[in-house]
């Protein structure tokens, strides 16, 4: 799974942040959002998608932008509750 980062569009800027399937390329969510730069705005992007489709990707790969830290955090967070759970 891979994010496709920050689109703007039009002549008004309108920031746009989403999950996409690294395999296949498809768009699996994707939200308009006031600023996609916000770490904040970003992770809590990232727990809509989790919980629109009940799992946690297995892999997150990411840009290593500012803005994806706190889903990066909340993704290794999740997993090791998962983990915990499963033993």
């Amino acid at each position: 799974m891979r994010r496709p980062g920050h689109h703007l569009t039009g002549p008004v800027s309108n920031d746009m942040y989403g999950m996409q399937c690294h395999s296949s390329g498809k768009v699996l969510h994707m939200e308009v959002v006031p600023n996609a730069y916000c770490s904040s705005t970003v992770g809590h992007i990232f727990l809509d998608f989790v919980k629109k489709y009940g799992m946690i990707p297995e892999e997150l790969n990411v840009d290593g932008g500012s803005e994806t830290g706190k889903m990066y955090t909340c993704h290794d967070a999740l997993w090791y509750v998962k983990v915990q759970y499963l033993i």
